[in-house]
């Protein structure tokens, strides 16, 4: 996703389109019983058409499944530090939703909006998964000077620390 967006020179509105092209995708799989819970730029390709295609569904849940019966460690986060959710890198699976879905598009519109995650990534994977786990996510108007104040309130909604806070499906996003 990120390799496409820079080899296209796509300008903020082509990259909002595609991230709101990720959001349908995300929700079309949340629609058919299916949480990916490892949505992240390496998991999105963008087909000839430049349209995105969500990929590696390795540890994906089933929607109206018990989340803990999946085959991941109890208490080990699930997923990519700088895209899980909250929820995900404290290790509450009993949480994990469509909403860490939605998280993750939130981290994915960061970085592809403004070039750097909700939180900075340390050189540690403790560390980083700390920060998700626990802190607020950064303003997206501080890491990038100009940044519209109605597409960063989105990005901060959809990355509410608290899962309550974010948008209640991918439909909702952006």
């Amino acid at each position: 996703l990120l390799e496409h967006a820079e080899a296209h020179a796509l300008d903020r509105r082509a990259r909002v389109r595609l991230l709101a092209q990720i959001a349908d995708a995300a929700q079309a799989m949340h629609e058919h019983g299916v949480i990916h819970r490892d949505l992240k730029p390496s998991n999105i390709l963008v087909n000839e058409r430049g349209e995105p295609v969500l990929i590696d569904l390795g540890v994906a849940a089933l929607v109206h499944k018990d989340v803990m019966q999946t085959l991941t460690a109890e208490g080990a986060p699930i997923g990519t530090p700088a895209y899980m959710s909250p929820e995900q890198a404290r290790g509450d699976r009993a949480l994990i939703s469509t909403r860490s879905d939605v998280y993750a598009l939130g981290a994915i519109g960061y970085h592809l909006l403004t070039g750097q995650t909700p939180h900075e990534m340390s050189d540690t994977l403790y560390e980083s998964v700390r920060r998700v786990g626990e802190d607020e996510p950064r303003a997206p108007g501080g890491l990038a000077p100009g940044f519209p104040r109605a597409l960063g309130a989105v990005l901060l909604k959809a990355c509410a620390r608290r899962a309550r806070d974010r948008y209640e499906q991918c439909a909702g996003f952006p």
